[in-house]
Parts: structure tokens; C-alpha cells; sequence
């Protein structure tokens, strides 16, 4: 391999891993943001200003991985 085509495979390689890194910010931004939200769902719910619906379980059931089932 050329010394050309091994710097064009480093730029391309470099590319990559800074949008992997963003992807990666992304992701544990959110998953920083899951206790918060799971704690203001449950408030909701239990003092009635959300309602969980059969419609809503039945969403939800359909996205779940088939491990997460209760079958």
C-alpha cells in the first residue's frame, strides 16, 4: 500500500472515530438524562396526570426485545 492511499485510510479511519465519539456523547447524554425522567414519569403517574393506557403497554410490548417478553 502506498504512502498516499495509508494516509487517505488514517484520514478516513479519523473521521470515523470522532463520529463515533459524538454518537457516543450522544448516547450517555441520554442515559445520564433516564433517572430524572423515570423519576418524573413515575411522579406523573402516581398523582394522575399521566395514564398509562392497554394502547400504550401494547407500543411498548411490540418495540421490546423478545427477551424482555413475559410469554
Amino acid at each position: 500500500m502506498s504512502l498516499s492511499e495509508q494516509k487517505r485510510l488514517v484520514d478516513f479511519l479519523d473521521e470515523r472515530l470522532i463520529g463515533f465519539g459524538r454518537i457516543q456523547e450522544i448516547l450517555n447524554n441520554q442515559i445520564n438524562t433516564l433517572p430524572a425522567y423515570r423519576k418524573s414519569l413515575i411522579h406523573e403517574c402516581v398523582t394522575g396526570q399521566r395514564r398509562v393506557t392497554e394502547a400504550d403497554v401494547a407500543r411498548i410490548e411490540k418495540q421490546a426485545p423478545d427477551e424482555w417478553r413475559m410469554n
